[in-house]
This record gives C-alpha cells, structure tokens and sequence, in this order.
C-alpha cells in the first residue's frame, strides 16, 4: 500500500493517549534504553510548515533568536536551546511500520520540553528529509555524510540508521548549521509541545530577505524569495483533504505489548487514505518478522 495523507495531516485530532509502558520491542538502537525518560510524553502528529513570515516568531518562543526564516540574530550554537532525537523502536500496525521519535528540547527560555512522535517512513522522507536536502543543496553531503538515510529496498538496520540520521540532524540544529526555516520545519515535522512568545517579546523584524542591519548570520540570507501559497493551499499540498471524522475512522489502533507506547491513537484513515503523491508506492509495507524496514548504501 502507498502511504496515506491520514497520520500526517490529523495534527489538530483530540488530545491523544500517553504512554506507561517501560519496555523495549527488541528493535532499539544499541545503547538506548526505551523506558529512559519517557514517562508522560505526549504523542504527535506532523504540523504543516510555516510560511516564511511566520518562522521568526515561531522560532523565538523556543528560545531560537531568529530574525526571519533566512538570518539568526544569534546562532543557536550560543546554548540557548539545545535539541536531542532519538529513534527508540518501530512498530507493525496494518501492514505499515511505524518508527518512534523520542524528542528533547532543553532552553533557557522553556526549561526541558519532551514528547513523542511515531512517523512513517514514507513521511520521514517526503516530510522531512527531501525537503530539507533540497534546500541544503551540496551542504547535505557535509552535515550527512556519516549516515545514510533509509532507502525503500527493504533491508534490515533501518531503525539504527534513521537513529544515526536523527542525531545527525540534531547535532546540525544544535550548531546553528541549519537556517531558522529549516530548524522550523524539523519542530513543525515532529510537533513539538505548543508555545507562544508573551506580548513584549515579539520579534519586530521587518521582513523575511534577511538584509536588515544587525544579526543576520545565516548563509541563506536573501537567497530565495517568499513564495508561499496561502494558508489552506499549503496544508491542501503537504496534507491533502480533510480527515475523515466518521466513527469508523476515529478507531483506536492498538500497539504490541511490551512497546515504548502501548496505546497510540492512530485512526483508520491514518493507515488507509490515499497516496500522500501519486508516485509513491509500497515504501513501507508489510515487513518479515524481526527485521526493520529500509536501508541503503550509500546517502539518500
């Protein structure tokens, strides 16, 4: 089956449940344990990205000092926020493999922010990780070179090598490597808790080319105009129609016991809707016993 638009554009669902169980599936990544700070974290569902306009402010409330979506006022690589992920396992559930992120953000500003996020393959790749080396261009190879990302062969090592990738990922933002856009894109992917900046802190930039005197110190400044489309065609392109609300679509899926999260509610048109695009076929279907999906050898 293709991967559906349902478990990435229901991120406005109802409140879901919260994990309590404390074991592993066997399929972690060496050396992490599963149970380790994972009590009580909310599980998520990707949110649409932000027009560029809308980065800065964003970004600030998590104690990100962006300027706009091309230029920090102050890298990230100062300490104000720091951000760990971790792949801890993955999961069978009609036919599809879900991978579960453990998600650390410790800020200044916010103390320590920690939530979960089970994502499909196809959306870790069509999400997150296209765009993100399409906008990198050649800067991909040198922030990935040490970790490949998972490919559709269907071989065993993915959930270690989207661990390795994640790291990779979180060590870029933790640099200030990535532009305000980018690590906007990786919070709104995995969901993070939401915050909101008080009245006397909003930013007031006066624009999004990047050009304004005093702390631009992102590369990307000024290289690519805003083009975003409204709002609802956005969340239309990156989501596709509205979910279905019917009861039969509001079902509960039930995780193996002895998971991380043993209760994750996903509905039925999460796993059953259409293509999230129409070339995307079987990226990650049924799987054999014991085995994880996806590898590659050489970087995606």
């Amino acid at each position: 089956q293709a991967c559906p638009h349902g478990a990435a554009r229901s991120y406005g669902a109802r409140p879901p449940r919260m994990p309590t169980g404390s074991g592993g599936d066997g399929h972690s990544p060496k050396g992490v344990s599963p149970s380790s700070g994972s009590a009580a974290a909310p599980i998520t569902r990707p949110q649409p990205p932000l027009a560029e306009r809308e980065v800065a402010q964003y970004l600030r409330a998590y104690g990100y000092p962006a300027t706009s979506a091309a230029c920090w006022q102050q890298k990230p690589l100062s300490g104000s926020a720091e951000l760990e992920l971790r792949v801890m396992e993955h999961f069978e559930k009609k036919g599809h493999t879900w991978y579960l992120l453990r998600c650390i953000l410790n800020s200044e500003s916010l103390g320590r922010l920690q939530w979960l996020a089970p994502r499909r393959l196809c959306q870790l790749r069509q999400l997150l990780h296209d765009p993100l080396k399409s906008e990198l261009g050649g800067d991909y190879q040198v922030h990935f070179r040490d970790a490949s990302f998972a490919s559709r062969a269907g071989l065993p090592g993915t959930t270690s090598r989207l661990d390795s990738w994640f790291g990779l990922l979180a060590a870029s933002v933790n640099a200030g490597a990535l532009s305000p856009k980018l690590v906007s894109l990786v919070l709104r992917f995995l969901s993070i808790p939401e915050r909101t900046l008080d009245v006397g802190d909003e930013d007031d930039d006066d624009g999004d080319d990047g050009s304004e005197a005093g702390g631009c110190t992102s590369p990307y400044a000024a290289e690519r105009p805003d083009r975003q489309p409204s709002k609802a065609k956005r969340q239309d392109a990156f989501f596709g129609e509205e979910a279905d609300e019917s009861p039969a679509a509001q079902a509960h899926v039930e995780v193996p016991e002895g998971s991380l999260v043993p209760t994750v509610d996903l509905r039925d048109d999460d796993l059953d809707a259409s293509p999230l695009t129409p070339d995307i076929t079987s990226e990650d279907g049924p799987t054999e016993a014991g085995e994880d999906d996806q590898a590659e050898s050489s970087v995606a």
